[in-house]
């Protein structure tokens, strides 16, 4: 089975599929950009992290399947952005 991941800009949605690429089982979670000047657009990199696990939970729910049936990742993302992290790897901020 495998979880495949995109990264949104106003959604995360996960998709599980058997190795066929049948889908078995889809969650969405919504997170809204920011726009703190005009033309301007801004996520929060936190918003993703915290959409994650319960959006793969939903999923493999709607598969019926547990985290253990799960075989590959693939996680898909916005082009053309960037986070800038600390040392520990935090992101400084979402606007940048």
């Amino acid at each position: 089975m495998i979880v495949g991941v995109d990264i949104g800009t106003q959604s995360m949605e996960v998709v599980i599929t058997d190795n066929h690429l049948t889908v078995l089982g889809e969650a969405a979670s919504a997170y809204q950009p920011t726009f703190p000047k005009p033309g301007w657009a801004e996520q929060n990199p936190n918003d993703w992290e915290q959409a994650l696990a319960p959006t793969i939970a939903q999923a493999l729910d709607s598969a019926a399947l547990k985290p253990g049936n799960i075989r590959a990742l693939g996680i898909g993302e916005q082009l053309d952005g960037c986070v800038a992290i600390d040392k520990k790897g935090r992101p400084v901020h979402h606007r940048m």
